[in-house]
C-alpha cells in the first residue's frame, strides 16, 4: 500500500490491527491481480450509539474491484469486473449533507452491476466523504 492509503486509514481512525490487516490483504490481492491496485476503501458502521466498527475492505483498479468481507478475521476475497454498467446505485445518508461529515453522519450505498452482482458499501463519520468520492470515481460515471 502507498502512503496515501495509510493516511486514509489513519484519517478514519482505523485501529493498528485493521491497518496492518489491510496492508496484508493488499499484498494478497495485488499478488493475483492482473492490474495495479489504485485505491482502498474500508467500510465502517455504528454498532451501537457512537461506537464505530470496521467490516469489509475493498481494493480497486481501473477495471475491477476486490472485496474482503469481515477482513479482520477472514482471508476471503473476490474479484468483480467494473466493465459491467451499473443498473442502479442507491445512496442513503443520515446527518450527512454531502459536503462535510460530522460525528453522527452515516451513509449506505447499494447497487447492482449487470444482472447478477450486487454491492453494498457503508460509512460513518468522516468516511462518508471518502465513500462519496469513491462512488463518484468508480460507479456513478459509468451509469447508463
Amino acid at each position: 500500500m502507498r502512503a496515501e492509503h495509510f493516511e486514509y486509514l489513519a484519517q478514519i481512525g482505523a485501529t493498528k490491527v485493521a491497518r496492518e490487516r489491510a496492508a496484508t490483504l493488499w499484498g494478497y490481492v495485488s499478488s493475483m491481480a492482473p492490474a495495479e491496485l489504485k485505491s482502498v476503501y474500508m467500510c465502517d458502521l455504528f454498532v451501537e450509539e457512537g461506537v464505530r466498527a470496521y467490516s469489509n475492505i475493498w481494493f480497486f483498479t481501473d477495471k475491477y474491484y476486490s472485496e474482503c468481507r469481515n477482513f479482520i478475521e477472514n482471508t476471503h476475497f473476490d474479484y468483480t469486473s467494473l466493465k459491467e454498467v451499473p443498473r442502479w446505485v442507491d445512496v442513503s445518508a443520515v446527518n450527512y449533507d454531502f459536503h462535510q461529515a460530522g460525528d453522527t453522519s452515516s451513509m449506505r450505498v447499494e447497487g447492482r452491476l449487470g444482472e447478477n452482482t450486487a454491492f453494498t458499501l457503508t460509512a460513518v463519520r468522516n468516511n462518508c466523504d471518502h465513500l462519496k468520492a469513491l462512488i463518484s470515481n468508480y460507479f456513478v460515471p459509468f451509469a447508463a
